[in-house]
């Protein structure tokens, strides 16, 4: 029944993506890549394996899939252009129409004789490494091509796979590469008698990896105790071996750590038990080789008990006076000026010993560095000032003492050095000052008064009177002006 007006046909109302009337049938392509037809049917057009008329679409034999294309501009006959560029036609034929080299109808697709496809790439080995003999296949679909195939690997043709001949459909040639990389290999296909050439080569992508090993051997740098613990530190090995480290692990003794980077931390130690330590790095390869070892031994938290400010005074030997390490750097002075050099230090003491003394920090009231080094000495860490300047106030901070990477273990403040002798007061001076004189006078203010340690004002009166007329004039005894000048420079 003839139709004035638009009517769905039936079936086809989605999931097309193209149309194609003829005079007495039609086609359409769904978007999956099948090809249907309905209408008249005398010379096969319909393609499906009949010549019987369809008032509705059916499935075109053998294409369910893969049609790019279709046409049925002529009445009589119906061609598709397929995905891999292959062309079929079908029904009327009588002046080979469907050009598959006959004069018979078909009632179903049939190849287009004498037009190759572009070959279809694959490769044996993908990835490859170096040196590695990868076999590349190059396959032409329909009328059974002959000819020969050039390979060409990013336009340029490789060695010993030029003009390799066509069997039964396929070339082949195996090649090594020697580089590491990328390659856009592709196969051009000569053409026959029947057959032309195929100038537009279907590419594939071939990749060569680097040759790759196993890493190199981590440097271990150290190893700090802990309780029960020990933190190894280390840099990674100078190769990886041509692909991603993806990890460390490190060994003590019987137990082992991983981690991605340094330092790794390994438990389960027994404190006071010397163990070695080395550190491996491993990729997609394998394992390096372990670092050299460096020996540690795991020891219980180290505990700050105070500090001091020390001075070895002649024969006397040294001298303490305990700090207050609570106050700030902008509270009272809690250390008597003096000349911090030889014979002369600040101590932090601890609970066991100390083998490794920590960070040290030393700052002064604007937050400027004060050079300073640290030692450790039995269980104490002897902090040693070379050079301070006038009228300074410093606070020295330890942190990491025996490697347990703790916050500050120490913090002190509120250290000066005097530009000048001045006369003692009680903001000033407050640490002992001991008389080093020879004669008998001087020897009994030291005895009278020293353990008042010279500061405030001393219960005994004639102390104070001595104390005053030695800072705030000239002594008329030469061995005691000879003291205060040790003194107050010392």
């Amino acid at each position: 029944m003839q139709r004035n007006t638009p009517v769905d046909a039936i079936g086809l109302t989605s999931g097309m993506a193209g149309v194609a009337a003829g005079n007495v049938h039609s086609c359409a392509r769904t978007v999956g890549g099948a090809a249907k037809c309905w209408g008249w049917n005398q010379f096969g057009q319909i393609g499906d394996n009949s010549n019987v008329q369809r008032l509705t679409a059916v499935d075109v034999t053998g294409l369910a899939s893969g049609v790019a294309d279709i046409s049925a501009r002529n009445g009589y006959h119906t061609c598709a252009l397929m995905l891999n560029d292959d062309a079929k036609c079908w029904g009327f034929n009588t002046g080979g129409q469907a050009g598959d080299n006959g004069a018979t109808d078909r009632l179903a697709p049939s190849a287009v004789y004498g037009y190759a496809p572009r070959p279809i790439l694959t490769t044996s080995l993908n990835p490859a490494m170096p040196g590695q003999s990868v076999t590349m296949s190059a396959t032409i679909a329909g009328n059974t091509p002959n000819g020969t195939v050039d390979f060409v690997a990013d336009g340029n043709t490789i060695a010993g796979c030029s003009g390799v001949a066509m069997i039964g459909g396929s070339a082949n040639c195996t090649t090594p590469f020697s580089s590491n990389g990328w390659r856009n290999i592709a196969a051009i296909y000569s053409g026959d008698a029947l057959n032309s050439r195929s100038l537009g080569a279907l590419p594939a992508g071939q990749f060569v990896a680097a040759a790759v090993s196993v890493p190199g051997a981590p440097l271990i740098t150290g190893v700090i105790p802990g309780d029960g613990q020990l933190t190894a530190q280390f840099t990674p090995p100078g190769s990886d071996g041509g692909a991603p480290i993806s990890g460390y692990t490190a060994t003590c003794g019987m137990q082992i750590a991983s981690g991605a980077m340094s330092p790794l931390i390994v438990v389960g130690l027994a404190n006071g038990a010397s163990v070695q330590c080395s550190v491996v790095a491993t990729n997609a390869v394998g394992t390096s080789a372990p670092s050299a070892s460096v020996g540690g031994t795991p020891q219980a938290g180290i505990v700050f008990l105070g500090a001091v400010s020390r001075k070895i005074h002649g024969t006397a030997g040294a001298q303490d006076l305990a700090i207050n390490t609570s106050v700030p750097i902008t509270g009272a002075v809690t250390v008597e000026p003096r000349a911090i050099g030889a014979g002369h230090t600040i101590v932090f003491q601890f609970n066991s010993l100390v083998t490794i003394a920590g960070m040290l920090s030393v700052v002064d009231g604007a937050s400027a560095n004060v050079p300073a080094s640290a030692m450790p000495s039995g269980n104490d860490v002897e902090v040693s000032i070379p050079a301070l300047a006038n009228a300074k106030r410093i606070a020295i901070t330890l942190t990491g003492v025996n490697g347990t990477m703790s916050p500050p273990a120490t913090s002190m403040a509120s250290l000066t050095r005097p530009g000048k002798a001045t006369r003692p007061t009680s903001t000033s001076w407050r640490t002992p000052r001991f008389c080093s004189g020879s004669t008998a006078s001087c020897s009994r203010i030291r005895t009278k008064c020293s353990r008042h340690h010279w500061r405030g004002t001393s219960p005994a009166g004639s102390c104070r009177r001595i104390r005053s007329s030695l800072w705030t004039r000239t002594s008329t005894s030469t061995s005691c002006a000879s003291t205060r000048a040790s003194s107050a420079t010392a």
